[in-house]
């Protein structure tokens, strides 16, 4: 999923609809769907969010924070309801702990959302 936030994000193109309905698994492969919603102006996924927290400094934020929020539900199994995360549940992966953190907690937004790249690596 970052490969692809990244390689689009290269091309200069904003995915801002990074939720569970816009992935696909086949082949053992991830594929992301809903691309022609940025080409047709569709607000952003997190559209609400986004304008009421406004840490979002660049286009490459909006790709981190919904894949956060991604990996926040497919972690936990169910959707985080508000803006930025005030705790992971015990029954999170103690690995995924540290990079939810940089996406999703306030402290860590106010610092600095990693890049995609950071991510990816």
């Amino acid at each position: 999923i970052v490969e692809a936030l990244k390689f689009l994000s290269e091309k200069g193109f904003l995915y801002g609809h990074v939720h569970a309905g816009n992935v696909m698994v086949l082949g053992g492969n991830c594929r992301l769907t809903d691309l022609e919603n940025s080409l047709l102006g569709l607000p952003l996924f997190y559209q609400y969010f986004m304008t009421n927290y406004k840490k979002f400094k660049t286009r490459e934020n909006i790709a981190v924070y919904g894949f956060g929020r991604l990996m926040y539900e497919m972690a936990v199994g169910s959707i985080l309801s508000t803006i930025v995360m005030t705790d992971l549940p015990r029954t999170c992966s103690q690995d995924l702990r540290p990079i939810m953190n940089s996406m999703l907690v306030d402290a860590a937004l106010k610092a600095g959302m990693p890049s995609l790249e950071q991510l990816s690596s």
